[in-house]
């Protein structure tokens, strides 16, 4: 299909450089004995106006340390680079907790593939400040990530089977405008 809409792109392309270069060279001597033949047109199919696929926004850094998490630590199998995202990246609050968890690896079927932000929106809690960037992945599981001080904070996720992770994510899913 995608053949057809650039072959039938490029061909008119050519038709009306074409015709565009035949005005162009015209003689407008009226001298000029040489007979003008008109010619004929060929049908040409109409193609379905393309779609410009969607650009991709500019992400803010708390959108792009989100998906580093789930790339970096929660689909992550390199221990020192998520124990360096944990160093670095991490806000202090959470810290000892994902230091604790930093050798887990996540099985294959459950990891958050192809992580795209969806929404982001502002968030506080107990006076502390901070956004709330949701995203979704293969299979419709979206992860929602928390960022207090440029740093992550925390991460809930769809899939969890933890009755109280999943009641957290379920309330924290209702601050976006996306449902």
């Amino acid at each position: 299909m995608k053949k057809a809409i650039i072959f039938s792109l490029m061909l008119t392309f050519v038709l009306l450089a074409g015709c565009n270069n035949n005005s162009n060279n015209v003689l407008t001597n009226e001298t000029a004995t040489t007979p003008q033949v008109e010619g004929t047109q060929t049908p040409v199919e109409k193609s379905e106006p393309t779609v410009e696929p969607e650009k991709e926004k500019e992400l803010t850094p708390g959108e792009k340390l989100s998906i580093e998490y789930v790339n970096t630590y929660l689909n992550g199998t390199d221990l020192d680079a998520k124990k360096k995202f944990v160093d670095e990246k991490v806000h202090p609050d959470t810290k000892q907790i994902l230091e604790f968890t930093i050798s887990m690896v996540t099985e294959k079927n459950k990891m958050f593939l192809n992580p795209r932000v969806v929404e982001t929106t502002d968030y506080e809690s107990a006076g502390k400040k901070g956004t709330l960037t949701l995203m979704r992945g293969d299979g419709d599981k979206e992860f929602i990530a928390l960022i207090m001080d440029d740093k992550f904070g925390w991460g809930f996720i769809s899939t969890e089977t933890d009755e109280q992770m999943k009641q957290s994510f379920d309330e924290v899913r209702t601050k976006f405008k996306d449902k």
